[in-house]
C-alpha cells in the first residue's frame, strides 16, 4: 500500500535521513545538462530544483523534469504515491565554461510561470505526459566568441589583481590582498536582446585582506573602488 511521503517521514525520522542523503549535493545528469535538488515542502509534498544548463533543446526542460523523477523513482520505489509528489523549478542557468549566466532572465512570462507554479507530478512526468513549452528565439545566443569573451574577462581580472594585489592608499597605509575566487558574471540588458556582447558580462573577484595587513572599512572601501575603475567589483572576505 502506498502512502503521503510525509506521512513516512513523520512514521520514522530515518527516512528522512535518506530523502537528504539521497538528493542533496547529487548531480543528476540529463541530455542538456543537471539537475539539483534544493529543498522539500514537506508540507505539500513540493520538490523544488535547479536547473543548470550546457545546451539549448525545445525539450530541454521536459528531460530535467524527467532525469529527476526518474531519480526519485530510484530511490524511492513505491515506498510513496508518485501522484502525490510534485516538482517546480527554482532557477535556471546556463553554463559556459566555468561561469553561469542567469538564464531566467531570457525566458518568457509563460514558461516562467510553467516552472514556478505548474507543479507536475513525479507519476504524469514519468508517463511522459508532461512538456513545458519554451520560445527558443528569446534564447541568448552562444558562439564560439562567446567563449572567447568569457576567457578575455577572467584575464583581464587575473591582470587587474595583479596589479592591485599590493600597494599604499591615499592615507600612507600599506595593503595586500589574497585572491580566494574569481568568476565571469552576467548582467542582463533589454536592450542586447539574445546577443552577447562584452558588456553584458563582468567579472568579480573574492580576496582577503592579509592578516599583517589590518584595514578598516574606510581603506577597504577605497581599495574596492580601485578596482572598480578598471570594471573589476571586488568583494572582501571578512575571513
Amino acid at each position: 500500500m502506498t502512502m503521503k511521503l510525509i506521512d513516512i517521514l513523520n512514521e520514522d525520522s530515518i527516512i528522512l535521513g535518506k530523502i537528504i542523503d539521497g538528493l542533496t549535493n547529487v548531480e543528476i545528469q540529463f541530455e542538456y545538462g543537471t539537475v539539483w535538488f534544493r529543498h522539500i515542502e514537506y508540507e505539500t509534498n513540493v520538490i523544488t530544483i535547479n536547473i543548470f544548463l550546457n545546451k539549448f533543446g525545445s525539450d530541454m526542460f521536459d528531460e530535467a523534469y524527467l532525469a529527476f523523477s526518474q531519480k526519485i523513482q530510484f530511490l524511492y520505489g513505491d515506498q510513496y504515491d508518485s501522484s502525490l509528489i510534485k516538482l517546480k523549478v527554482n532557477d535556471v542557468w546556463l553554463k559556459i565554461g566555468d561561469s553561469s549566466i542567469y538564464l531566467s532572465n531570457y525566458l518568457s512570462v509563460s514558461t516562467k510561470n510553467t516552472l514556478r507554479y505548474d507543479k507536475p507530478s513525479v507519476e504524469k512526468i514519468l508517463k511522459g505526459g508532461y512538456h513545458v513549452e519554451v520560445n527558443m528565439d528569446l534564447l541568448p545566443r552562444i558562439t564560439d566568441d562567446t567563449y572567447d569573451i568569457v576567457q578575455k574577462k577572467k584575464e583581464h581580472g587575473k591582470s587587474v589583481f595583479e596589479f592591485l594585489e599590493d600597494g599604499t592608499l591615499s592615507n600612507g597605509t600599506s595593503y595586500k590582498l589574497i585572491l580566494r575566487d574569481l568568476w565571469v558574471g552576467h548582467e542582463h540588458k533589454e536592450s542586447s536582446g539574445h546577443h552577447l556582447d562584452y558588456s553584458d558580462l563582468n567579472v568579480g573577484l573574492l580576496v582577503m585582506v592579509d592578516k599583517d595587513f589590518p584595514l578598516t572599512d574606510e581603506e577597504k572601501n577605497e581599495i574596492e573602488k580601485m578596482f572598480k575603475m578598471y570594471d573589476v567589483t571586488l568583494l572582501i572576505s571578512k575571513t
